[in-house]
Formats: structure tokens, sequence, C-alpha cells
């Protein structure tokens, strides 16, 4: 037992100075719908005296919260009807609970959500496109040094749960979430059967959480209108940072392409080589740190360059079915979205491949949602396995715990329906909100506050965001 226990202490410490906090103070924010922007993020210190969680304890009340690790800071529409707002409040909270009882969570994530009319409210929708269910995206990536060398950008709620004694500073959420109030697709607990075209609202949420929480790739064509190339993000530092949000003036300084955490996991098929040896390669274009006059001479230079080939040949891999995967810890892959035409940034490469993942317990990461099927009645789509009844399945646990999540015991056999009584489907939960705005000390990272550029209006496009469909 002696022995056990050395090695458990070994192995946290291994986990807590394999993540690094980088010199680097460039945080980015990241609008559900428009584009990121960077952040200078001091390094910080945490004692004892300065735990973690202090943001948590200034936005949320944990007496009224209930003991939960998820904080649902929870803003509905202003013209819904009280009812629908009421389902929605519920319906976040046992996404809430879902997620809490699959991974042990050592600090309170705080998920600032919203539900509300998307397209008139921070998106434009095109006439006969499918309008989006909903979207929801870390608040903030921090530039983390990770266990193999390589700075990465880290999801804010990973890196509370890393629990470092130093890193660059936090915004005061760790998820934004919204989801379309407009929309008739949704069906909530308690309404009556659910019909052949609609989705339930909490496979939604949860779905939309694990893409909070770091399942997405920051792999995207970030340079040119109609998709062609793909690159991790480029990451510059601004002469003049205060330009505003369309293309800065002044010189620009470009400190490399940087991964997401979930990047350092994937591989080619083909040879199960790391996607990191080619941002490694396309580094190479010129040393970190190299001034340009502005974004555009940086443009003009990089595709001239040898390395501007790659992205040609990572975009061909993001339509092409079959090419890119997830390496688990088990060695299997987990093959990730490649095959639809014309790419789709948002539903290609963060989420997991339509047809392998069909009929099984894994079905949740999936770049649809399924319809006409509830959490209850998991078994017509998980692929009869009546034993699992957790919708996140066992592949997708383990790649949330590859990035650094604690899973728990039994978290499989999980059910949100036996969590549930009558009472939590009339009364919402006491740390909600329902109003058309939210506080002040929570609109900082407020989606609503960012507009949408159109692809020509700056070098860096609009940001990746994992986006839930319905078809």
């Amino acid at each position: 037992m002696y022995r056990y226990n050395i090695y458990i202490f070994l192995f946290t410490l291994l986990l807590l100075f394999n993540h690094i906090p980088t010199s680097s103070s460039q945080c980015i924010e990241t609008p559900l719908f428009g584009k990121t922007h960077n952040k200078d993020c001091p390094s910080v210190a945490d004692s004892l005296k300065n735990p973690l969680n202090k943001i948590t304890d200034s936005l949320v009340d944990d007496g009224n919260s209930g003991g939960g690790m998820i904080k649902i800071m929870f803003t509905c529409d202003k013209n819904a009807k009280p009812e629908l707002c009421n389902k929605a409040d519920i319906a976040f909270n046992n996404a809430a609970k879902i997620v809490e009882n699959t991974f042990d969570l050592k600090v309170p994530v705080i998920v600032n959500a919203s539900f509300v009319n998307l397209c008139d409210v921070f998106t434009v929708c095109v006439a006969g496109q499918p309008q989006p269910l909903g979207a929801a995206a870390p608040s903030r990536y921090l530039p983390i040094k990770d266990s193999d060398g390589a700075t990465r950008l880290f999801p804010q709620a990973l890196v509370k749960q890393l629990q470092l004694f130093q890193h660059p500073e936090f915004a005061p959420t760790d998820i934004l979430a919204g989801f379309n109030s407009n929309s008739d697709v949704f069906w909530f607990r308690g309404d009556p059967p659910i019909g052949k075209d609609q989705v339930d609202f909490e496979i939604v949420l949860v779905h939309e959480f694990l893409h909070g929480l770091g399942f997405l790739t920051s792999w995207d064509d970030y340079f040119n209108k109609n998709a062609s190339s793909l690159t991790p993000t480029p990451s510059f530092v601004f002469s003049n940072p205060e330009d505003g949000e369309d293309v800065k003036k002044g010189s620009i300084a470009f400190t490399g392409f940087q991964e997401y955490a979930l990047d350092k996991f994937l591989v080619l098929t083909k040879d199960n080589s790391s996607l990191t040896l080619i941002t490694n390669q396309l580094n190479q274009f010129t040393s970190l740190n190299t001034t340009f006059p502005d974004e555009k001479a940086f443009l003009a230079a990089f595709t001239k360059s040898p390395q501007y080939e790659l992205t040609k040949e990572m975009f061909q891999n993001a339509i092409t079915r079959g090419t890119v995967a997830i390496r688990l810890a088990d060695g299997e892959n987990a093959l990730l979205e490649t095959s639809l035409v014309p790419y789709k940034p948002g539903s290609t490469f963060s989420h997991v491949d339509f047809n392998a993942f069909a009929n099984s317990t894994d079905f949740l990461m999936r770049f649809k949602a399924p319809r006409q099927v509830t959490l209850d009645n998991l078994t017509s789509i998980n692929g009869n396995d009546p034993n699992y009844t957790n919708p996140i399945g066992p592949k997708t646990i383990s790649i949330l715990q590859s990035l650094g999540y604690v899973v728990k015991p039994n978290a499989g056999t999980f059910k949100i329906s036996d969590q549930t009584s009558n009472q939590n489907l009339t009364a919402p939960a006491q740390n909600s909100t329902t109003t058309n705005s939210l506080k002040s000390d929570q609109q900082v990272n407020n989606a609503f506050a960012t507009t949408t550029k159109t692809l020509s209006q700056s070098l860096l496009l609009p940001f990746l965001v994992a986006i839930l469909i319905l078809f």
C-alpha cells in the first residue's frame, strides 16, 4: 500500500510539473460568433490565501448552487415565455449533472449560458440554410507548456483542473454557451413525446459542454475566404493592439502557429504520425518573433513559402474521409470528421466521424444531432447497449481523460433520469437568472457583445467554434 501511495504521489507531481505556464502572456479570447482577439494575461500565482476558485466565489453563491462543480449563469431571451425559459434552465442544470458525474472536477467550472434568438442577437443566418442549434467554446485559451515541451493553448476550464501553482490570468467565466430559443426542434423534459424532427435539448447541451471543456482542434483556414489551406492558430504580437478588430495598422511579430491541447493527440491514419510534426514544419517558415510591416506582408510571405504547400495537403486531408484521427491512450484511433465536402469550419476536425460512430455509445460528438430520441432512451442510438446509460461514450471520455480530466468510477452507468425529481421539472435552479442582459461582472466574455466579421475584413478569420446542426 505504501509503494502504491508513492506511485500516486509521483504521478501527481509529474502531471503538475509537466504543464508549466509559458513565459508568453498572450491569451486568446473566443466569442461564439465572430473574431477572436489576443489579450495580455499576466502570470499569476495561486496560494491558499488566493485560491483557484476565487473568481467562482465572486460570481456564484455556492450556498444556492446545490454543491455542483459546474456553475450555470443562465440568461434567457426576454421575449421567450417563462415556461420555456424554465425548461431551458432545468436542461442546463441536468446537462451539468451529466458532465460533473462523469468527470471528477477539482475546481468549479463557470458556464455563461444563454438561451436566445441566435440570429437576432449575435450572428447572421442565411435564408434557406439550417440555423445553428447552438454553440459553446472556452471563454479563454491560455498558453501552457505541455509534457512534450510544446507550448499549446489550453482551455481555461482544463487549466483550472490542473491546479498549477502559476498560470496566466483567468477570465471571469470558463465556457461560453449560446443556444437558439427561436428553434422549434428542441424537446424538453416534461414535453409531450418527442417528435420525429425534434432533438433532446439536453443532448445538445452535453455535446456543446464538451467542446467548452476542450474537445476542439485549432486546425482551420485562417487566411482564405474560400477555404483551401489549413494551419493551427497563427499567433501574432501587434505593435498597435488597440487599433480595433479589423486589420490593424503597424508592424506585427509572428510568434508561431499554436496548437490546442487536443491537437497533441491528432495523427494521420496512413502512418499514425503526429500532426504536431506538421505544425513544427510550418513553424520553420520563419524565425519566431519575425517582424512584418503588416498582416498583408506576412500573408504574402507565407503563401510563397514551401511550408504553404503543407497547408494545402492538410486541406485535402480535411475533405477526405478516414485521414485524421485522435490517438487514444490504448493505441486505438478515433476517426475525426473529414468527409464533409465542401469543408465546413466548426464541423470538420472538431467532431468524430459521423458514420464510424453511428449506432455506438460514442454517438454524442458527431456533428449532427440525433432526432426523435431522448437521454432516457439512449439504447436506440448507442448500439443497443442497455448497460451504458451515459450519453458521453467511453472513447469520448478517454479523449477528455487524455487532456487531463479525471474520470469518476462507473461513469458509464450514470443516468440523468435517476437524478431527476418532479420538482426539478417545475422549479428553476436557484443560482440561475432569467433576464435579457447579464450582470456587469458577467459581461467581460459575453458573446452577445461581439459582431460577426466577413472573411475579408481581417487576416485572422472568424474563430473556429464547433457548431451543432440539425438536418
